[in-house]
């Protein structure tokens, strides 16, 4: 039964035909908000509709489903150490942040293992990234972008470092350009 006058167009009968079907359609209300429950094809409309601010596509499923859930806590501590610290987890690296790398003293509170400067000024701004895991040339562009998105304007990276899980020269890891040897800059 239609609900168009009789001199309706035929653009008309078309559209009125064409939605009256959408009831048909499946659409998964409850879960498509839902980063752990949402269909795998709905995943990147749902993180922009989060404000997830570094999408890869190569992460695995579970990866971008952590990021996804993830984003409103990032959002809240957005611009501190604790937002970078949970972008990073959310993508599956485990970092260390030092701060302050070139404000330091010679008052004895400062190991000295290469990880930290002394007394430049505007030291209290720079800050080095040390992740658990080897990192692939290809892979630092996306933690870039991710420190670009969560580090405060004023503060500096001077290195993401990974010479704890870098190539070493033992055999097991070819030299082929696609990991470098501990420390992007």
């Amino acid at each position: 039964m239609s609900l168009l006058p009789a001199n309706a167009t035929d653009t008309e009968k078309a559209l009125e035909a064409a939605s009256a079907r959408l009831a048909e359609v499946p659409i998964p209300v409850a879960t498509v908000g839902d980063a752990a429950e949402a269909p795998a094809n709905v995943l990147p409309f749902l993180a922009w509709a989060k404000s997830v601010d570094v999408w890869d596509k190569t992460w695995s499923e579970a990866t971008r489903r952590q990021v996804i859930a993830a984003a409103p806590a990032v959002h809240r501590v957005k611009g501190t150490p604790g937002s970078i610290e949970d972008a990073f987890t959310a993508a599956g690296y485990a970092v260390t942040i030092i701060e302050r790398v070139g404000a330091r003293r010679y008052d004895g509170g400062t190991a000295h293992n290469g990880l930290c400067l002394y007394g430049p000024d505007g030291g209290w701004a720079m800050y080095r990234i040390v992740v658990d895991q080897a990192v692939r040339n290809d892979q630092v562009a996306g933690i870039r972008d991710m420190l670009r998105s969560n580090a405060a304007r004023r503060c500096h990276l001077l290195s993401l470092d990974y010479t704890e899980a870098a190539n070493l020269y033992d055999g097991t890891s070819l030299y082929d350009g696609v990991y470098n040897h501990g420390v992007a800059e």
